[in-house]
């Protein structure tokens, strides 16, 4: 399609149609000296949304992170933050999110003058490098940061570390740290490409972080080391707790939680994983009211564990049984040395359904009776039934006979790439070197499955079933 450019015919149109429309007249001076969303609201509607709900959970108050993006810790401490206040019988509580904000920037400046150092052999237009440099410290995070920086640092009332503007509106104070962060990552590469010791590097480093710590702290304050913990409860009554630290307060109020369950894998993927041992994890006592007491809690995990011990012995004495009769039911294919292994049927690795294109696997048919067969049998057709395909199984001693006749004397094993089975018991041979070869098989007659034994348990069942009429009858 040919690109054409703003004529001036259509501006001269547009402006006509602009000039003459009273309601765009009218928007332009509303909009003018107010808010958009502010001269979009409709009363009407605003009226008819009515805020009142048939399931409503009691919770504290709401809490306000005003121009900041900190809705995650946000988040995590109005979790935390419910169970301490039904324990002391509060009406109104917060946790610090600006004590908590202030180191999260603060590990995440070291963070990025590390990332700094590790790709300082990159070249500056590296996309990693460019990655690192365009993200910087900002206020986003997620829950296994959070609890790391509790399990590091530890949490405190919010009356004890209280908001700052810079706190409420963190827009200007990135700017400026991020501003700081990349002069300090040009010099850190400069000393890298300088060759440079380790030693003085780390210095510089360090100085740069000192300085991080005292922009932070003239933005937030200096975070406690000690504070005293006063508070009024429901009941008027004063409490004061003092000489605690964060650590100690994390430690007595907060209660159960296991941290770093979840890891990010870097800082350019950002994918989060389980932490199967790649990390430590850290266990924090009591952090949540449970639901049920512990004394009952270990009762039920000792129930938990004795059934599933009860269900494995179970499942191995099946197992075990399974074993047996399926050794007796496959006798006819095993090897004549005499032992309970099946003989090993050349070719048996590359069968495929000629249906789904599946492989065929072994299994024994009515197991457990004496019926049991050792047959052949597509897997989506084994598993999913005959909807799903409609293949057809294979006896064993079939398979066997027709893979020797089909190798006789003139192939090998290797020279066959796969077997196909296709309905209509039509066997296809396909050789390494592209050529086929078709077969077919018959099923077992009724005559020849029918032996002296069966006979018997026939007539022995036909004659209970006899019984069992004739006393109906009666």
């Amino acid at each position: 399609m040919k690109a054409t450019s703003i004529s001036q015919q259509q501006l001269a149109d547009w402006s006509a149609d602009y000039n003459g429309c009273a309601q765009r007249k009218l928007a332009t001076m509303a909009l003018s000296k107010s808010d958009l969303s502010a001269v979009a609201y409709v009363p009407q509607n605003g009226f008819a949304m009515k805020q009142k709900f048939s399931v409503e959970i009691p919770t504290l108050e709401v809490t306000n992170q005003q121009a900041s993006g900190r809705c995650w810790l946000f988040a995590a401490t109005n979790v935390l933050r419910e169970r301490i206040a039904k324990e002391l019988n509060l009406e109104k509580f917060e946790l610090s999110q600006s004590y908590l904000a202030f180191w999260d920037k603060f590990e995440r400046a070291n963070y990025f003058l590390e990332s700094i150092l590790e790709t300082a052999d990159l070249p500056a237009d590296d996309r990693t490098v460019s990655f690192v440099l365009a993200t910087g410290v900002h206020d986003g995070g997620q829950w296994d940061m959070f609890a790391n920086i509790v399990e590091k640092y530890g949490v405190v009332p919010k009356d004890v570390y209280n908001e700052t503007y810079q706190s409420c509106h963190t827009n200007s104070m990135n700017h400026y740290l991020n501003r700081n962060l990349k002069i300090c990552a040009a010099k850190l590469r400069a000393m890298v490409a300088e060759g440079k010791a380790e030693a003085e590097i780390q210095a510089a480093k360090s100085e740069m972080l000192g300085r991080v710590y005292g922009f932070l702290c003239s933005c937030y304050t200096e975070p406690p080391k000690t504070f005293d913990f006063e508070y009024v409860d429901k009941d008027k009554n004063y409490h004061i707790e003092k000489g605690m630290t964060p650590a100690s307060f994390c430690e007595k109020y907060v209660g159960d939680l296991l941290l770093q369950k979840f890891y990010t894998n870097n800082h350019v993927e950002k994918k989060r994983f389980h932490n199967r041992g790649e990390l430590p994890q850290y266990f924090v006592g009591e952090d949540h009211e449970p639901i049920i007491d512990r004394e009952t809690f270990d009762a039920v995990q000792r129930e938990i564990a004795w059934r599933t011990a009860q269900r494995k012995a179970a499942k191995a004495k099946r197992t075990a049984t399974n074993a047996e009769l399926s050794a007796s039911a496959v006798e006819p294919s095993m090897s004549s040395s005499g032992n309970n292994s099946r003989e090993t049927i050349p070719l048996t690795d590359r069968i495929y359904c000629g249906v789904c294109g599946k492989r065929y696997r072994y299994k024994v048919t009515r197991l457990g009776t004496p019926y049991a067969a050792p047959v052949w049998i597509c897997s989506t057709f084994n598993y999913r039934g005959k909807a799903y395909c409609a293949s057809k199984q294979i006896p064993e001693d079939i398979l066997k006979e027709l893979i020797a006749s089909a190798l006789g004397t003139v192939y090998t094993e290797d020279s066959v790439h796969h077997i196909e089975m296709h309905p209509g018991n039509r066997v296809l041979f396909v050789f390494q070197d592209g050529h086929t070869e078709e077969h077919f098989w018959e099923d077992h007659s009724r005559k020849d499955s029918w032996n002296e034994e069966k006979r018997q348990k026939a007539a022995e069942k036909t004659r209970i079933q006899h019984q069992k009429r004739k006393e109906q009858e009666q």
